[in-house]
């Protein structure tokens, strides 16, 4: 018997990848823009029951970097809009799990990228973000969404296309 599939939204704050307000935040745009597998905190949340063929979003909060933090040598990045910027499966690492601890203790998950609609040149805005995600958009947390707002998200990137 197939399991039910966990949906979930991982939350991106570009002024914290590296640590709050570092220069190397300015890289951000850059790892997203290429992103195709990753290791990603889950904040708060530990994810204990996900497993491989699990799926998510990526949600881009509001981007707070500086100049200085967007800045690599003489080349200062945009800012991030807000909005959704990839779809997500989550797959097992060489342990055969989706979670696991990295080198400082920190929960992550592994996944790769199924659509990467920054990539696509094709996010989906804030307001089509909070208006899909209902009261989720709200969250300062990676967290767990219902199949309901994972498919209307699904259903529009398809619909723009």
């Amino acid at each position: 018997m197939k399991s039910k599939i966990n949906y979930c939204m991982l939350l991106c704050n570009p002024n914290k990848w590296f640590g709050d307000k570092s220069v190397k935040n300015a890289e951000v745009n850059g790892i997203l823009h290429d992103l195709v597998e990753f290791d990603w905190t889950t904040g708060r949340n530990s994810f204990v029951d996900i497993k491989e063929g699990d799926l998510g979003i990526i949600k881009v909060g509001n981007d707070h970097r500086s100049k200085a933090c967007r800045t690599i040598g003489n080349d200062t990045v945009d800012k991030l809009d807000a909005g959704i910027y990839a779809i997500v499966e989550f797959i097992n690492k060489d342990n055969g799990k989706v979670l696991n601890m990295d080198d400082n203790g920190t929960p992550r998950v592994h996944f790769k990228v199924v659509r990467n609609l920054y990539k696509e040149n094709n996010i989906i805005d804030k307001e089509n973000t909070q208006r899909l995600l209902q009261g989720d958009f709200k969250s300062f947390s990676s967290k767990k969404i219902s199949e309901d707002i994972f498919l209307s998200i699904d259903a529009f990137i398809n619909k723009k296309n």
